[in-house]
């Protein structure tokens, strides 16, 4: 069965490992991790599957300037 919900601390670990494994570095993980810590996460939810995270999606307020 598949449950997507709100993210939790305990998921920090294998939110990460999530994020190593689909971007095949640290990078991403890093920028998640620190924008969690610094109250930056505006939704950040996960999916799991069977009990075990299978997705994460994280949104984080930003400005955007265009020149035209």
């Amino acid at each position: 069965m598949t449950v997507i919900r709100d993210e939790e601390p305990r998921d920090a670990l294998p939110v990460r490992r999530l994020l190593e494994e689909a971007f095949g570095r640290q990078e991403e993980a890093e920028l998640v991790e620190e924008l969690r810590q610094n109250g930056g996460a505006a939704i950040s939810l996960v999916a799991e599957v069977d009990g075990e995270v299978a997705g994460h999606i994280f949104f984080s307020p930003m400005t955007m300037v265009v020149y035209l």
